[in-house]
């Protein structure tokens, strides 16, 4: 019973430290500090208007996580973890926000905005006009 107390109180020191760690990160818009992880770290989509949906590609740093939203959502909280190029199926405007944790827990923010048109849904808009 002595050891299952101790794993427990462990694990939640552990979780606890975690957490206390992650809330207290720094926050950097200079890319110039981590030079993996300047604009060539997002390959693709890039801003503009599109006739097609945009893959997310990204040149994640080996020393660091990438998380993405493409609601315009903070991707720290309701994002999702980067783990290969995803084809985001999104019509209309997209709020594409990137961050990339570091190990030393150091967070950098990206975020491409564009535009999906499919000709399908422009054809239709100028039949029914």
């Amino acid at each position: 019973m002595r050891l299952r107390r101790i794993t427990v109180f462990s694990l939640f020191f552990f979780m606890l430290g975690g957490f206390y760690a992650f809330d207290n990160r720094s926050i950097h818009e200079d890319a110039s500090l981590y030079p993996k992880a300047d604009s060539e770290a997002v390959l693709s989509p890039v801003s503009g208007t599109w006739a097609n949906y945009q893959s997310l590609v990204l040149d994640v740093p080996k020393d660091a996580i990438a998380l993405y939203s493409f609601t315009g959502d903070d991707p720290l909280e309701f994002g999702f973890a980067y783990d290969g190029p995803v084809r985001i199926e999104k019509e209309g405007e997209v709020d594409l926000r990137i961050a990339f944790v570091y190990s030393d827990n150091t967070v950098l923010e990206k975020r491409v905005s564009y535009r999906v048109v499919l000709p399908g849904l422009l054809s239709l808009g100028e039949e029914g006009a």
